[in-house]
């Protein structure tokens, strides 16, 4: 499993900002720490390559540094990101049944 660091910045500010942060933050570090973090230069190719493939600049980084990563699938539930037209972008139903699993 990766995570981009802008993914794993996201999810620590999110986690504080909340009053039950503490328990989330703590299962998210449980959770992360079986995690590869990738980080992606905004002057790498994959940086540029996103940036021309989506609509929400927000997405850039995320899809930039799964571009960059040695990972089969980028899992989101992201529709701009969904919708780009790559098989190797997926929803959490798709990686479930990829794996398996019933998805619920």
């Amino acid at each position: 499993m990766m995570i981009s660091d802008d993914v794993l910045s996201e999810a620590e500010r999110f986690t504080s900002n909340r009053q039950d942060g503490i328990t989330l933050a703590f299962k998210l570090k449980k959770w992360l720490n079986k995690a590869q973090v990738v980080h992606c230069d905004k002057t790498a190719h994959e940086y540029e390559y996103a940036k021309s493939l989506v609509r929400d600049e927000d997405d850039v980084p995320i899809l930039a540094a799964f571009l960059a990563s040695d990972a089969d699938y980028l899992v989101t539930g992201d529709k701009d990101l969904l919708c780009i037209g790559r098989k190797d972008i997926i929803n959490a139903r798709i990686a479930l049944q990829i794996m398996g699993k019933p998805a619920k």
